[in-house]
Order: structure tokens, then sequence, then C-alpha cells
């Protein structure tokens, strides 16, 4: 049976009480566990979240998502300080912009991995290795950074039970990004297991925008989405990059 939770709203960076969206971010890490889906909410946008590699299938079945599209981990700067292959001065370039400008933005960056080759940080090793190839591409993997407070909930859950969640839009692929629960198409909604409501997304746009996404290796812009020019003059303003 199809578990809805509600975890503050009646829009997503509302203040929340944080017991009751730890208890929430708990429910959701259990359900993908055991195998499950879940509909989860953030300030850019729903997102469908899922960990062993059934769950990723049938994500990516319901999204009509190409598998050449990997999907992402929910994350934070630091997280991705220890999780990716950055140099110091681009992962204190990504903790400031989001941690002091208060700017969301996703990234792509390589792996840190150990001698034998797999991904050197305990969360991914936790992971099933046939869920890796859903959420990694050429070494690289996708992480948001930030998200309003039931992401930053589920991250924190993330962290203190060594267990990653992965995710993309909850939308059929191209579709455009969701900014209720309710407005997720109906096969999207069903193939979950738990539904988490946080009300409207604070970024709604007619533009069905979701986060904007820079690979830091090159800071090839992957994507322009939410507050992308704000992004670009922070860039710029602090360590004279120079995105398009």
């Amino acid at each position: 049976m199809q578990e809805r939770l509600i975890a503050g709203g009646p829009t997503t960076d509302a203040p929340a009480d944080p017991a009751h969206l730890a208890a929430a971010a708990y429910r959701v890490l259990d359900a993908l566990r055991d195998g499950g889906i879940a509909i989860v909410p953030s300030d850019l946008g729903y997102g469908i979240a899922a960990f062993t590699p059934e769950a990723m299938a049938r994500c990516f079945a319901a999204k009509q998502r190409s598998l050449d599209k990997p999907c992402g981990m929910y994350g934070s700067p630091a997280l991705s300080r220890d999780i990716h292959d950055l140099p110091s001065h681009v992962a204190d370039l990504i903790e400031a912009v989001v941690c002091e400008d208060g700017i969301p933005f996703s990234i792509v960056a390589p792996l840190r991995r150990d001698a034998d080759g797999r991904p050197a940080h305990e969360m991914l090793r936790a992971t099933p290795a046939t869920t890796l190839p859903y959420c990694t591409k050429g070494g690289t993997m996708d992480m948001v950074l930030a998200g309003g407070p039931f992401h930053d909930a589920l991250v924190a859950a993330c962290v203190a039970r060594t267990q990653p969640v992965f995710g993309s839009s909850a939308n059929r692929s191209l579709a455009g990004t969701k900014y209720a629960l309710d407005d997720v198409e109906a096969e999207v909604l069903a193939a979950a297991d738990v539904l988490v409501d946080a009300g409207r997304c604070r970024y709604a746009t007619p533009l069905g925008l979701s986060s904007t996404v820079i690979d830091m290796r090159d800071f090839a812009v992957i994507r322009k989405g939410h507050r992308y020019d704000e992004i670009k003059a922070a860039f710029a303003r602090r360590a004279g990059i120079v995105l398009p």
C-alpha cells in the first residue's frame, strides 16, 4: 500500500519541525533500503528516489528515461568534498556558493577511488555494485548540493546511516520539473511506495526548470536551471571563472 507523509508546507522552504522532517527522512531510507521507491520534495522540484538496482530500473521505466542519462545523488558540499575527487580550491568554491551565497545547484565530478578502483567513500561501498551504473558515468557522479529543509534532513539521515539516496526529477523524461506532488504524472506516482508532500516548491516557475548542473572538471554548464545568473555571477566574483 502506498504511504503518503506530510513534511512541512505550504511551501518547501517553510519552517518545519526538525524532528518531523528527520522522521520522514528515515522512513524514506527504510523504504529505499527494502527495495522501494520514494517521491520526495525539495526547493528545486519533486524527485523520485531509489537505492537498490531493481528499484532504480523501475524508476527509469516509470520516467521513460534513457539509461544513457544517469541519475544523481542527494548531497551537500561537505559530502561532495569527501566523495568527489576535486582540487581543494574547487571544493572551497562549491561550499562558498552554496553555504555563503545560499545558492543551490548540482555538480558533476569524478569520484575518489581506492587502489582497487572501487569508490573510496563508505556510502558508495555500501551501495549495491549493480546500482552504481544507474548513477555514474565515465567515473563521475552528479550530486545535487542543496534543496531546502527536507533535502537537508534526508542528507543528514543518509550520512548517519551510511546509506545514500539516488534520484532524478519526478516526471516523465523531458516533461518538465513538477513543483507540487499532485502534479507528478499518475504513472510516475504509481511507481512509488512512499510519497512525501511538503507543499509547493520554492523555485516553482512556468519554465519548468530544475537545478543548474555544472561539470566541475572544466566548468562546462551541462544545464542552465534555477538561479543560473546568480551562479554565474558568484563563480566570476569568487574565482574569476566565466560561465557562458
